[in-house]
């Protein structure tokens, strides 16, 4: 018997042994995958418990990738607008409002939470606001809890959480350059009535402003101490009062947190109340090498890998079947943004031809592993019709663009004046699958004489292009939407720094303005469910098909059933959650 195979049976003991202790106790409930692709194996391992008879352990390492693990931060300051602030900010940093996990697969599951950019506002619950109400349309009243501490480091050394610093953090917010007043015009003003009751009045009703104040990107709070742009500048003074303190980070490799001891938020666990976190540390790896992220699974490096591409699940099943997997519709699309205020596609026809030359069954075939969602955006495939249309229920001017027909698409281009096609340069970050999908573009729109010009280039410099309107012709990315509203916003001006495609349509932006400030929520999404019709019917880029995200945990990972986020890329709460068997672990790997 070789060692691995020893050290593998001396883990299956341990598996066994829980398995047994658990068929004493209470009955376990397990979350399947959301959805299996026909081309991959289903888990061949028993889910997690939600509560193993023994109970929580504390202690030990969680070694993870979250879902994008190719960047280092750009910024440790959540007013610099970028949502990879968030990516590492989100382990430390808190905000007002929450996703209830308890109402997920961890307690009654009627949420998935595997959006890892928004959660649905009905879903919510209070984190540092313990509640909060809405007298009239025009008025919001946060309560805050009460004994919630900064962490115990400079430079805020563990002083309580009060009214002032929500004060201070959301007018730093609504003055920062790259925030700018457009994104928080609906406010009038922050008023602290006591030390944990704080009132927002608003200039007017808007329909996401839980999103914008609450749950939503870039809405952590900041400390008074922490929010001079010296201090806030450098990593090593992060603070805040969330699970993780930030005690390291190392550029190109990791981002290490430690478990905050005076964390506020309890766990529910077999009907009693636990301290979180439970791991002692928790460690966020930058691997973007996708065959580096494969083989750290592989050999156990990595505890919890939350982005598994699709083409390499069927692989990793069958070299290491005592994974645990979690499968999930995608949060988004790759989308190949050109501009619309530069010829030549400032011509609808041209937009209208280079759509009809995607093949896009194909891409699904190819990129996404034979399954995949053809239309899931601007509002995801997962929202209710009362505000997605389907494919086959468009009206035919936004449904043209999603049929394959080379042939018309020549004749469209040779009608808008350009018979023997013309070069179109491109930018792209170096992720996968952006080359492979470039690729496919390129060979495709040879066929209508189209030739692509692309560029692949640091992901640091592509967003900062990018969101300069710095691009010459187009860009390719891949967009996640956090919800319908803050999608839609993205068109409704040309300063939006998410408007690549530079949309300017007078109709849609005074039908946004009229949706942003509908307060009947049924009459809300009929109005965004128009708005997505008329962005379709825009042909503002190429939109690819969406495929599906696979999680992969190994079988000492407990309580933990694929969930994705809080929030906007909010995923430190759910760790929090999650506890490590030490022991099974240890026999497996000789870690902890």
């Amino acid at each position: 018997m070789t060692r691995k195979n020893f050290v593998w049976l001396v883990a299956t003991c341990f598996m066994v042994a829980a398995l047994v202790l658990a068929s004493c106790g209470p009955a376990a409930t397990t979350t399947p995958p959301t959805t299996t692709p026909p081309t991959t194996k289903p888990p061949t391992t028993t889910p997690p418990t939600t509560a193993p008879p023994s109970g929580p352990q504390y202690g030990g390492t969680i070694r993870m990738t979250s879902h994008d693990p190719t960047y280092d931060p750009y910024t440790w300051d959540p007013a610099d607008a970028s949502w990879n602030n968030d990516h590492y900010t989100m382990h430390y940093m808190d905000r007002l409002l929450i996703g209830d996990l308890m109402r997920g697969p961890k307690g009654t599951n009627e949420y998935p939470f595997t959006n890892r950019e928004g959660i649905v506002d009905d879903i919510l619950t209070g984190c540092l606001a313990e509640s909060w109400e809405t007298p009239d349309a025009k008025t919001v009243i946060f309560h805050l809890r009460k004994g919630v501490k900064w962490h115990n480091k400079a430079p805020t050394w563990g002083r309580e959480f009060v009214a002032a610093d929500v004060k201070y953090s959301m007018e730093r917010l609504a003055a920062a350059p790259k925030i700018g007043t457009a994104r928080l015009d609906f406010i009038k003003e922050w008023v602290v009535i006591d030390k944990y009751t704080i009132k927002v009045s608003l200039n007017y009703f808007r329909g996401d402003w839980a999103y914008l104040i609450g749950w939503g990107a870039f809405c952590q709070i900041v400390a008074p101490e922490a929010g001079s742009p010296s201090v806030i500048a450098d990593w090593r003074n992060a603070t805040g009062t969330g699970a993780w303190i930030l005690k390291d980070y190392v550029k190109g490799s990791a981002a290490t947190y430690a478990r905050n001891p005076d964390y506020y938020l309890k766990a529910r666990i077999g009907g009693k109340e636990y301290g979180m976190p439970f791991a002692d540390t928790f460690v966020d790896y930058i691997m973007p090498d996708r065959s580096t992220r494969v083989a750290a699974v592989r050999t156990a490096k990595l505890d919890i890998c939350h982005i598994v591409d699709p083409v390499d699940v069927e692989q990793l099943q069958k070299s290491n079947p005592e994974l645990k997997w979690n499968s999930y519709p995608g949060v988004g699309s790759m989308v190949l943004y050109w501009r619309m205020d530069r010829t030549p596609t400032d011509n609808k026809k041209v937009r209208l031809a280079l759509n009809m030359a995607i093949d896009r069954q194909a891409y699904i075939k190819t990129i996404l592993n034979g399954k995949g969602i053809m239309l899931n955006r601007c509002v995801l495939s997962i929202d209710p019709e009362t505000m997605y249309t389907p494919l086959e229920k468009l009206p035919a001017e936004a449904k043209d663009q999603f049929t394959y027909n080379p042939a018309r698409a020549k004749q469209l281009l040779a009608e808008a004046g350009y018979p023997t096609g013309f070069t179109f340069k491109l930018i792209a970050p170096s992720y996968y699958p952006v080359p492979e999908t470039i690729s496919l573009i390129e060979s495709w729109w040879k066929e209508i004489g189209v030739k692509l010009d692309a560029k692949i280039v640091d992901p640091a410099v592509f967003t900062s292009t990018m969101y300069g309107k710095g691009h010459e012709m187009g860009v390719l990315l891949y967009r996640a939407i956090p919800s319908a509203f803050t999608e839609l916003r993205t068109y409704s001006s040309l300063a939006e720094i998410w408007n690549p495609s530079c949309y300017n349509d007078p109709d849609y932006q005074k039908g946004f303005e009229d949706m942003k400030t509908t307060v009947d929520p049924v009459a809300r999404a009929a109005k965004i469910k128009a708005l997505n019709i008329m962005v379709l019917s825009a042909y503002t880029g190429v939109l690819f098909p969406e495929g599906y995200g696979w999680t992969a945990s190994q079988p000492w990972v407990r309580n933990y059933h694929g969930e994705c986020g809080v929030g906007y890329w909010w995923f430190g709460p759910i760790y929090s959650h999650v506890w490590i068997d030490t022991a099974m672990k240890k026999a497996a790997t000789g870690r902890e």
